[in-house]
């Protein structure tokens, strides 16, 4: 009876450190990268924001999952071959022939030798000009100090 009172004792702590060994990894699998976003513009057919502090490798995505959890933008999407895709920003939806769309826009052009953005497309808030991202919403890093533009263009 001693014995069985025993395996069922040492049965029993080995289930108890094996779960706190699980939510422990778990917890630490689930910590996110911390960031700090200011929104310059949030109407219509554009939603402009500025990285104030970033922490970890942040993505667009990233970002915008935070802004909507934070309840500053809603943003709905898909994740396909090439990353996240865009269809539709604050309840305004990319027009089923692509005819008019939200476009990625940022003043981080290059950084860390790698051009994430080109001249050759661009948009202007203000006195600000961003250029058309490279990189889509999935690869597109997050740097402190740049801005990102969301704008719904118009293609004839």
């Amino acid at each position: 009876m001693q014995q069985l009172a025993k395996r069922i004792f040492l049965t029993l702590s080995a289930a108890a450190a094996l779960l706190l060994s699980l939510s422990l990894c778990l917890a630490a699998c689930s910590q996110r990268h911390t960031a700090a976003y200011e929104v310059v513009v949030n109407r219509g057919e554009q939603f402009i924001f500025t990285a104030t502090d970033v922490e970890g490798n942040v993505s667009l995505y990233d970002a915008l999952v935070q802004l909507r959890e934070e309840e500053r933008v809603a943003f709905d999407g898909y994740t396909g071959d090439y990353g996240f895709t865009l269809t539709a920003v604050n309840g305004i939806e990319n027009k089923a022939d692509w005819s008019a769309c939200w476009m990625i826009y940022t003043d981080l052009t290059e950084y860390g030798g790698v051009i994430y953005a080109t001249p050759e497309y661009t948009f202007t808030y203000g006195d600000k000009t961003y250029a058309q991202a490279t990189y889509g919403a999935s690869s597109l890093p997050v740097v402190a100090g740049y801005t990102y533009a969301l704008h719904y263009d118009t293609f004839s």
